[in-house]
């Protein structure tokens, strides 16, 4: 047993508490990727910083020392309790706690400036919150979070593969990815059935072919357009998107702009690039 497992057995004894699957908590208990998550998050000079379930802290500690403001939301009672008493850190002014669900926080309110989101994840929330966090607040410019390493290669995945999908669609549009370290189940107490990744996000700017989505219901139609194009994906792309088609735009105004961008008229949703969904979106839709 490593040292850092016999830390949590301890804190979690002298808590009278236990893992719980309902919120998705697997502690870290690896040195290596919790330093290579720290080392991450230190290459990026982030000037504030929001932890996501914090747990009892692998990264957290190691957030703290770098003496930047940091916001922990945590949903789990026991643990927010413990990171209110703060009484163990000296620069226990730059931290403030939110007992909160991640998914249902206003994140608007909360982020006023440039910051990192950092997070060993809960697997069930993982894809809702990337998807959230795409569409702003725009101030969350980078994040260091882990995922199932399933989810992890829907995000990075190439075009025409089954893991191509919305979560791909909109991740690559958005942000440029890149990937942290790898993390096997012995890295977490308990220890899940799957293998883990993290990756790193930096937001794009909405400048050129992504100024549209300086406007939030430019944005969330740009949502509901790719939803359509992967709500049935045995079906031709040019069926899925009829819905979502602007009303002035025939059929036939829709097959041109498939041949003059070179896609089949018998493309599948996920034989089309990211980018690809932003022109067309343009092209059938936002017109």
């Amino acid at each position: 047993m490593n040292d850092l497992k016999k830390r949590v057995l301890e804190q979690l004894h002298v808590m009278d508490a236990s893992p719980k699957k309902s919120l998705g908590q697997n502690f870290l208990i690896d040195d290596n990727v919790i330093n290579k998550i720290i080392q991450a998050v230190v290459k990026r000079k982030p000037k504030n910083l929001i932890e996501v379930g914090p747990g009892l802290g692998a990264l957290t500690r190691h957030l703290v020392a770098l003496e930047k403001p940091l916001t922990l939301i945590e949903l789990d009672d026991e643990f927010s309790a413990y990171w209110q008493k703060q009484s163990e850190f000296p620069s226990s002014s730059n931290l403030d706690v939110i007992v909160e669900d991640a998914l249902r926080l206003n994140w608007q309110e909360l982020v006023e400036r440039e910051t990192l989101l950092v997070s060993n994840l809960p697997y069930q929330i993982s894809s809702s919150l990337v998807m959230d966090r795409s569409f702003g607040p725009s101030f969350i410019d980078q994040m260091v979070l882990m995922f199932q390493k399933e989810v992890a290669e829907r995000i990075t995945s190439d075009v025409s593969k089954k893991s191509f999908g919305l979560l791909t669609v909109i991740s690559q549009v958005f942000w440029e990815v890149g990937l942290v370290c790898d993390a096997g189940p012995g890295s977490f107490y308990p220890a899940p059935k799957v293998s883990s990744r993290v990756l790193y996000f930096k937001r794009k700017s909405l400048q050129g072919e992504l100024e549209i989505f300086n406007d939030a219901k430019v944005a969330q139609s740009f949502l509901k357009f790719v939803k359509a194009a992967f709500l049935h994906r045995r079906k031709f792309l040019l069926k899925n998107l009829k819905p979502v088609m602007n009303e002035n735009k025939s059929l036939s105004d829709v097959e041109d702009v498939f041949n003059s961008m070179d896609i089949n008229l018998k493309a599948r949703a996920e034989e089309v690039y990211p980018m690809e969904y932003v022109e067309l979106f343009k092209s059938i839709s936002l017109v």
